[in-house]
């Protein structure tokens, strides 16, 4: 039997995979209360983009910004800058919906994805989160790291 973060790896690019992986660290990295505000996006390069829920935040992480890539080395991750911007949480039924069509080979991804995962409701979560993934974002824009992050 597979591991789910095997799968992970292998799946996804080695941008998307060190990302998660941060994430997952996230809360034990910078605390609970910064990690309540803020969110890992992307690695490019090397470089952590963080969306920040606050101006004030922001500005005083810029200080931090050794420290953090300092526990970040520490748990083995190999990120030599942080870039944070401004992420507002807004409610779903206020935010702006991108939406496009799902193709058929996408959905096939995404099915062959999600079947060797054995629990049920684990399965679903992923692919709903997937499909919700491919209903803004194609392969393409995946593959040429096109992900709304500058």
């Amino acid at each position: 039997m597979k591991k789910v973060s095997d799968i992970l790896e292998n799946a996804f690019s080695e941008s998307v995979y060190k990302t998660l992986a941060i994430s997952k660290n996230w809360k034990y990295v910078v605390g609970d209360f910064i990690a309540s505000s803020t969110v890992p996006t992307v690695v490019k390069n090397r470089v952590l983009y963080i969306g920040v829920s606050d101006h004030i935040l922001k500005n005083e992480l810029h200080f931090m910004k050794d420290e953090i890539i300092e526990k970040l080395k520490k748990k083995g991750f190999d990120v030599k800058d942080l870039k944070f911007f401004l992420s507002y949480n807004t409610p779903a039924k206020n935010m702006r919906k991108v939406k496009r069509e799902i193709s058929k080979k996408e959905i096939d991804i995404v099915d062959r994805f999600s079947q060797v995962i054995k629990d049920a409701s684990l399965r679903e979560k992923f692919r709903s989160a997937m499909l919700s993934f491919f209903g803004r974002y194609s392969i393409a824009d995946f593959i040429n790291n096109k992900l709304d992050v500058e």
